[in-house]
């Protein structure tokens, strides 16, 4: 929340008429700081010394689904929908993607040939798995050893 100094009291740090990031301190004080963090308050101040004038609004964003077991085997490829991220990661779309699990977290990529790599979230943020086809993954095919050749630059 933010509010104005309307009274400096006996303190030198704050100044009237000037806006503060207030942060609650129990009943009766706030934390004061410049900045839109807790952790670089100035010092801890009456509250009757600020004028209150912006609530900090509750975030829209979405709750997170609840953490459930998943029994899925790690050699294996899935097709999922990605159903929720936090906010931070609001760039990666909500879709489906080919992810590949590693304990509690997957990795998860944008293409079948897992080529595109977009990476990794927990895998309670992902529903509606569907084993990949490994038929349609690329092989990577190697030569035999008897056609090998070192390859000349000249």
């Amino acid at each position: 929340m933010k509010g104005v100094c309307i009274n400096t009291g006996a303190s030198t740090n704050l100044k009237e008429g000037e806006q503060y990031f207030l942060f609650e301190h129990g009943p009766v004080h706030y934390y004061a700081s410049r900045f839109e963090r807790k952790g670089a308050h100035f010092g801890a101040f009456e509250r009757k010394l600020f004028d209150v004038f912006i609530e900090r609004s509750a975030s829209k964003w979405p709750p997170e689904p609840p953490c459930i077991k998943v029994s899925l085997d790690n050699s294996k490829v899935y097709k999922a929908d990605l159903v929720w991220r936090k906010e931070a990661y609001k760039d990666k779309p909500l879709g489906v993607y080919y992810i590949r699990l590693v304990k509690t977290h997957c990795w998860f990529y944008f293409d079948s040939q897992m080529k595109k790599p977009g990476g990794c979230f927990p895998i309670h943020w992902f529903d509606g798995f569907q084993e990949h086809d490994s038929e349609m993954q690329q092989e990577i095919l190697e030569l035999p050893k008897n056609e090998w050749e070192q390859m000349q630059l000249f």
